[in-house]
């Protein structure tokens, strides 16, 4: 197998993934293994898989009887500096409109907020031939690190936004399971690969799977996106364009479409990829070229009447400059203003202009009636908000006071059964053997868990993946609706692929970008995993790990991980793959993310993960053979039921330590009086909280800290 083709890995398309809006973290899906020599086909293909669109409410629209009003028109106005900066906080004053020669009067005026309006987004993204040493990096590491940069940029992303995806050139990876789920045809020279949708993971993954070849046709390239921006649901547009602007015959073609572009309103980005001063000798023709033609970028975005961005080649810093670029956009994506105008029968369409300000570049489209009326049609903006509801957690003013402490308890009858419907009256709580009022209290039938699933994504997790993912979407679908999730992969060290949400499908959605690479840092992962799990107001807080091997690379030691479940309180769920009998691993020699000797592939680290499963009520399953993945599945079932059954009790008070001495750990004891033949299972040591001096200390050591 050829080292290049191994070793490299397609990242081009990952900002048009992070201006799509698709989330936390992502892991691609590593280049196929031969070279990108196959010239793409040369039709254009105009056909996409369907994808589900569910559209959002716009935000404060105009009354159903002004959109309903003869002669009503809508603009959405778009407003920049002449250095392209937007330009805020403008009244209706500030604005004149004009359809003939007196201006129009100007009945609705609304700033758009970019995080809470939607917008239809078309990336248009060149991967032909010339893009390849832009978008490749020879290092896992640095793909790593170019991914972190880039998903760190998308947080901005509104949730409703629906994104398209048009390819110029390019070619699908030979990747079997990307094949079987998205029964995508082969792209043509220009290709509408994905539709609208606001399923931004589907277009996420077309974009993970594309490879640069084939000839670059800006031009038609251009014109399907406009063609798509034309059933676009939004009245708010826009259209990015990535490219390296190598090829002056494609760029010349371009001209007509870019002047319609421009006259049409649509907010419009090139993001050149290269480097500008990079020499081309005799082995370009060979090996390719990281050159950028920066002149004829910036005519593509003058054109359009756009802005244009530049990153440098991927592999030279680790996509820090893309991500620059995509978060740039982000913050421009959906500001601007609406403006809502009476024009009598007749009227030419609409200008716009701004009082005293004759270097600001205003872009104003006339939104289509249909288009509003769709709109209004429509149920609020869905939320996903991170954390519960407010009446599970305690008040602010409570969880805040200094030495507030919760625990979680549980009560059960001599015969084993858990005891429902208790008060907070019911209990008695004392600590460091002095009686203290309960300022908190939340029944079990209340009390959502946070759930946080680390898998192992190392190189001998290729051939179980695919059962993985399928036993933890189960899992997942069958939590609490209330319930927070996360999703981490861990390889050579750990990556999050989701944050915490509550948005469950969301966490399926990235199952997808689970791809097998690389050593096994488990202990780093189940130590980020429980940092992130702490975050968390939640009181019951689950680990689920699954692996199939032995940590090889973290820093973090065994010993550190089990002390820190312990100290977290964190229950560790954990399933491993593997023989645990098998005999111990030799040394291994690390090149890169591949490992020489050391074949630790059958044998899984049972001791570890009984040790974790131990530390707070957890269990720990072993599967000698992944096989179908039933029995993944069925070991995942079982830790659901454990966590289904929700008898435990929230209990906060406010701890004060002694002021005679300073303990690190007090003795508490929960109980309740009127059935001494209750089983109450709580903690029996609570964190003794800091003194004001000790409190005063750290504060000091945290900003020296910061300083230095």
């Amino acid at each position: 197998m050829h080292q290049r083709s191994v070793e490299r890995f397609l990242v081009l398309l990952i900002c048009a993934g992070v201006i799509a809006g698709c989330g936390a973290a992502s892991q691609p899906a590593p280049a196929s293994p031969y070279a990108a020599t196959t010239a793409a086909t040369t039709s254009s293909a105009t056909s996409a898989v369907s994808a589900p669109l569910e559209l959002c409410r716009l935000p404060d629209l105009p009354a159903a009887s002004m959109l309903s009003k003869p002669g009503y028109a809508q603009l959405a106005v778009s407003l920049t500096d002449a250095n392209g900066a937007p330009l805020d906080g403008l009244k209706k004053s500030d604005f004149t409109v004009r359809s003939g020669p007196n201006p129009d009067p100007i009945v609705y005026f609304r700033q758009e907020s970019s995080p809470a309006t939607p917008v239809s987004l078309v990336i248009v993204g060149d991967v032909s031939e010339s893009m390849y040493l832009k978008t490749v990096v020879t290092s896992y590491d640095d793909l790593q690190k170019a991914r972190s940069a880039l998903n760190q940029a998308e947080d901005g992303l509104n949730q409703c936004d629906e994104v398209a995806l048009v390819t110029i050139g390019g070619e699908y990876q030979t990747n079997p399971s990307f094949v079987t789920r998205s029964m995508q045809p082969p792209l043509g020279a220009v290709t509408l690969a994905q539709s609208f949708t606001t399923d931004q993971s589907l277009a996420l993954q077309k974009m993970y799977s594309v490879k640069p070849s084939g000839e670059k046709r800006l031009s038609d390239g251009l014109r399907m996106g406009l063609e798509t921006l034309a059933g676009a649901h939004y009245p708010n547009r826009a259209l990015v364009l990535m490219t390296d602007g190598l090829d002056q015959a494609a760029i010349d073609q371009s001209a007509p479409l870019l002047a319609q572009l421009r006259e049409s309103g649509v907010s419009f980005w090139v993001v050149g990829i290269g480097d500008p001063d990079a020499q081309e000798g005799v082995l370009a023709k060979l090996r390719g070229t990281t050159r950028l033609d920066a002149d004829a970028v910036k005519k593509l975005a003058v054109d359009g009447g756009g802005w244009v961005l530049f990153a440098k080649p991927v592999a030279s810093d680790q996509g820090s400059s893309l991500a620059a670029a995509v978060t740039t956009i982000n913050k421009e994506l959906g500001s601007g203003y609406a403006l809502g105008v009476d024009q009598p029968p007749g009227k030419t369409a609409p200008t716009v202009t701004i009082a005293n300000n004759s270097g600001a570049v205003v872009r104003a489209n006339l939104v289509p009636s249909e288009v509003l009326a769709e709109a209004a049609a429509r149920p609020a903006m869905p939320q996903h908000e991170v954390g519960t509801a407010k009446d599970i957690i305690a008040p602010e003013a409570i969880r805040t006071a200094a030495g507030y402490t919760e625990i979680a308890a549980t009560v059960a009858k001599p015969d084993g059964n858990y005891v429902e419907g208790l008060s907070k009256n019911d209990f008695k709580l004392s600590v460091n053997g002095a009686p203290l009022p309960i300022d908190f209290f939340r029944a079990g039938e209340e009390s959502p868990a946070t759930v946080g699933i680390l898998v192992d994504t190392s190189g001998s997790m290729t051939p179980k993946l695919p059962q993985a993912r399928a036993a933890i979407e189960q899992f997942v679908k069958t939590l609490d609706p209330q319930d927070d999730v996360f999703l981490f992969a861990f390889s050579n060290r750990p990556y999050r692929l989701q944050s915490l949400t509550n948005d469950h499908q969301a966490v399926i959605k990235r199952l997808d970008l689970l791809h097998a690479y690389g050593q096994t840092a488990l202990f780093d992962a189940i130590k980020q995993g429980i940092s992130e799990v702490d975050q968390s107001h939640n009181q019951r807080k689950v680990l689920l790990v699954i692996t199939d091997g032995m940590d090889n690379t973290s820093s973090s030691t065994a010993d550190e991980v089990v002390q820190a479940a312990k100290s977290s309180g964190v229950i560790v769920y954990s399933i491993g793959i593997g023989n645990p009998n098998a005999s111990t691993p030799g040394p291994s020699i690390s090149i890169g993310p591949f490992v020489m000797g050391g074949d630790d592939m059958e044998h899984v680290d049972a001791v570890t993960l009984s040790r974790l499963a131990s530390a707070n009520g957890g269990k720990s399953y072993i599967i000698q053979e992944v096989g179908d993945g039933a029995a993944l599945k069925k070991a995942c079932a079982e830790i659901e039921r454990d966590l289904g059954d929700r008898h435990s009790y929230a209990i906060g008070f406010i701890a004060k330590t002694p002021g005679d001495y300073a303990p690190t750990t007090m003795p508490i004891s929960l109980q309740v009086p009127a059935h001494n033949d209750y089983v109450v299972d709580a903690p029996k040591w609570i964190p003794a909280p800091s003194t004001p001096a000790q409190a005063a200390t750290a504060q000091t050591a945290s900003i020296q800290q910061a300083r230095q």
